[in-house]
């Protein structure tokens, strides 16, 4: 009887000290990884709370103008019209089901492109003279690479045809820029999306009967067709 308990001691001092040393160890971990954690923490809350600060900013001066009565647009959007030597333009078909105008526009064709972000605003490019026109460049190149696959590689030369809508409570602000070949590159994502039909070049005549996803993007599209012709 002594013996067994003598045992069941033994054990259990054993187990008191391993459960020790397993403490001891996580203790050392966890003081290895704590500097980086809490580094990366603060970085990330500091990102947010000064991204926060940035759009209080924002809404406050919006504020401002529209006492003022000046119009605020609630959206900025910008689309790419790739073409080709022999004037084909580059359409997408859409796979998003949101939309701005509340309706599932998702199968339909329109041109690849998007909302203007505000990190587009913090990526500027170092080249003087691009200073106020990079977040085009960031724009587009996002949007694309995201919806086609392609890669924009230079600022293609800067032509930008509006569609502006006011549609209640917003106002919207569209722009199409043409984008010649020599500006971009392929990828296997971009044939991909070409092998399943997901893009593909369309001439004028055949956007005539083409399903667009709205009236406002045909003329985005029409405008593009009508600036490469220039």
């Amino acid at each position: 009887m002594g013996k067994k308990l003598g045992r069941t001691k033994k054990e259990a001092r054993k187990e008191k000290m391993n459960g020790k040393k397993e403490r001891e160890e996580v203790k050392n971990k966890g003081e290895e990884v704590k500097p980086e954690a809490l580094e990366a923490f603060r970085v990330l809350f500091a990102a947010i709370g000064a991204k926060k600060e940035k759009i209080e900013g924002i809404l406050g001066a919006a504020r401002k103008n529209l006492e003022r009565g000046r119009a605020v647009a609630t959206g900025i959007g910008i689309f790419a019209a790739v073409y080709t030597e022999n004037g084909k333009v580059l359409l997408r078909v859409r796979t998003e089901k949101d939309s701005l105008y509340g309706k599932n526009l998702s199968g339909k064709l329109e041109l690849p492109g998007g909302g203007v972000d505000i990190e587009d605003f913090e990526l500027l490019m170092p080249v003087k003279s691009l200073k106020y026109t990079s977040v085009v460049f960031n724009t587009l190149r996002r949007e694309l690479q995201e919806e086609t696959g392609l890669l924009l590689q230079q600022m293609p030369e800067l032509k930008m045809y509006p569609a502006w809508l006011l549609k209640e409570p917003l106002i919207d602000l569209a722009f199409v820029v043409p984008v010649e070949l020599d500006c971009i590159r392929e990828t296997k994502k971009y044939w991909e999306l070409r092998r399943k039909g997901l893009v593909r070049f369309f001439s004028k005549e055949e956007l005539r009967d083409a399903n667009i996803t709205s009236p406002r993007m045909r003329f985005l599209i029409e405008s593009a067709f009508f600036a490469i012709q220039e």
